[in-house]
């Protein structure tokens, strides 16, 4: 089935996928669709890999004004020969609701810290992060407001505004302290362990 999709670049948009690696192992022809893709181009081809970049418009953060309510990633592939993807939030499990769609607003931003970014003027309806999976959806907050609902089941979504900042509140109060006793943990494991082998060495030197 995978032959015949020619729009790889749109369908991982929404990722914010900029670039794919593909290395020439072993089984590296099976691979050989990423070439017949109409938004991916090879931007260096060396003996041992290719590298392809994804030409579709994507953001890490974008507006949209449309809403599509689908069952699965299959449906979504099936919509994206008709419907542009990125134009929409893909509310999962939420079949039946439909806004039509009006665009794509690919939004600037600022990087305030790890964890703060800052939003400028937005005209759309909804305003989506793009998250790849494994990055933790929950804790994510629009001046201070939770995400209305998730992109395709983890990408965060909120009601748009403008001049405001997207944070990750749950940095602060919950990942920054476990980094710090982590890293104290690890200093004091080292410490422990160097203080043993230098008394060792030590020990080792005395001469009767």
């Amino acid at each position: 089935r995978r032959h015949e999709v020619t729009n790889l670049g749109e369908l991982l948009a929404p990722l914010n996928v900029k670039y794919i690696i593909l290395l020439h192992e072993v089984d590296y022809k099976q691979y050989e669709f990423l070439k017949r893709q109409d938004d991916l181009s090879i931007e260096l081809a060396l003996d041992g890999l290719t590298l392809f970049r994804n030409t579709y418009p994507h953001s890490l953060i974008y507006g949209v004004n449309g809403l599509v309510g689908i069952r699965n990633w299959t449906e979504l592939v099936e919509l994206s020969r008709t419907e542009k993807i990125m134009e929409s939030v893909f509310a999962m499990e939420e079949t039946g609701r439909y806004v039509v769609a009006s665009g794509l607003e690919l939004l600037p931003l600022e990087y305030k810290t790890f964890a703060k970014f800052g939003l400028y003027e937005v005209s759309s309806r909804w305003v989506v992060l793009s998250l790849p999976p494994g990055i933790k959806k929950n804790g994510w907050s629009l001046n201070g407001v939770r995400p209305i609902s998730m992109n395709l089941g983890f990408m965060p979504v909120f009601e748009a505004q403008s001049n405001v900042d997207i944070n990750f509140r749950l940095f602060v109060s919950l990942y920054l302290p476990l980094y710090f006793i982590s890293t104290a943990a690890l200093i004091f494991g080292l410490i422990f362990l160097l203080g043993g082998r230098i008394k060792m060495l030590k020990f080792k030197n005395i001469s009767f």
